[in-house]
C-alpha cells in the first residue's frame, strides 16, 4: 500500500533522514519508534507531503506521491495527524470534524453526517457542541483523530496520538485505534508509549539519527541490543544482559 524507498532529507549539513526503506501493507498497524530527535516526524512530514525528500521515492497504491502537496495526497487516500493539536478556535467539536469531511464534499449535510459518524467512532458524541478550544488534552487528541478520519482515508498516519495521556486514556485510545483498523483503515503510527506499540502493532520500525536500525515485531525490536543502546546509551545493552544473567 505504502512503499518508501531510499528516502533522504537534508537540512544544510544535517542529514535528518538517511536512505530509509519501509512499507505498510493494507490492513496492518505499523509503528515507527525511536528516541527524541531520531527523525520520525520529519519522515512522516515527507511521506504526507509537507516536506519534499532530497532523494528517494514514495508510492501509495503503486502511484508516486513524491513531491505532491498534502491536499492532493489526502485526495488519494492518505492523511496524517499532528502531535501538537490545533483545533480551529471559534468552532465547536462538530464543526472542527466537518472541516475534515469537506475534503471530499461541498455538501453541508453530508459533511455533518460524516462528522457525527466519525465522532461516534472515536467516542466524542457527547462533546459535539462544546467549543473545541476548551477541550481537555485527551479530547483534543480524539478530535485530531476524528478530523483526519472525516477525510475518509485508506491510510492514516498518527503522530504520537497518545502523548500527554494518562494510562486509562491511553488504553481507551488503543481500543479506538483497533476499532478504526477493523473498519478498514490501515494505520501507520509514531509512538513513544511502548505498551501501546506492543498492544497495537503488527510490525515496528526503529529510527535513530535518521537511519533505520531495526524492524520486526514490537517484542523483537524491544530486545534488540542496537535499539536498547539508541534509547539508553552506549553500553546499556551489555549492562542489561549482564544483569539478566545474575
Amino acid at each position: 500500500m505504502l512503499d518508501v524507498r531510499g528516502v533522504t532529507k537534508r537540512f544544510g549539513g544535517l542529514v535528518a533522514v538517511s536512505s530509509v526503506d519501509l512499507s505498510v501493507s493494507r490492513g496492518e498497524i505499523v509503528s515507527l519508534i525511536g528516541p527524541n530527535g531520531a527523525g520520525k516526524t520529519t519522515l512522516f512530514a515527507i511521506i504526507a507531503g509537507f516536506l519534499k525528500p532530497d532523494e528517494g521515492e514514495i508510492t501509495l497504491n503503486n502511484n508516486s506521491i513524491r513531491g505532491l502537496k498534502p491536499h492532493k495526497i489526502c485526495k488519494m487516500g492518505m492523511v496524517r495527524t499532528f502531535q501538537i493539536t490545533q483545533p480551529f478556535a471559534g468552532l465547536n467539536t462538530l464543526e472542527n470534524i466537518m472541516v475534515g469531511a469537506y475534503a471530499n464534499t461541498n455538501d453541508q449535510y453530508i459533511a455533518r453526517e460524516t462528522a457525527e459518524r466519525v465522532a461516534e467512532m472515536v467516542g466524542m458524541t457527547s462533546q459535539l457542541y462544546k467549543p473545541a478550544d476548551g477541550l481537555t488534552v485527551a479530547a483534543r487528541k480524539r478530535l485530531e483523530l476524528a478530523r483526519a478520519l472525516a477525510t475518509n482515508p485508506e491510510l492514516l498516519l498518527l503522530d504520537e496520538v497518545m502523548a500527554g495521556l494518562n494510562p486509562t486514556e491511553i488504553d481507551e485510545v488503543v481500543h479506538v485505534i483497533k476499532e478504526i483498523c477493523s473498519s478498514g483503515v490501515t494505520i501507520f503510527l509514531i509512538e513513544h508509549v511502548m505498551k501501546a506499540v506492543i498492544n497495537l502493532s503488527d510490525r515496528t520500525y526503529v529510527l535513530n539519527d535518521g537511519k533505520l536500525i531495526a524492524k520486526g515485531t514490537p517484542r523483537s525490536v524491544a530486545s534488540d541490543p542496537g535499539v536498547i543502546e539508541a534509547y539508553l546509551g552506549h553500553g546499556a545493552a551489555k549492562t542489561m544482559m549482564s544483569g539478566d544473567k545474575k
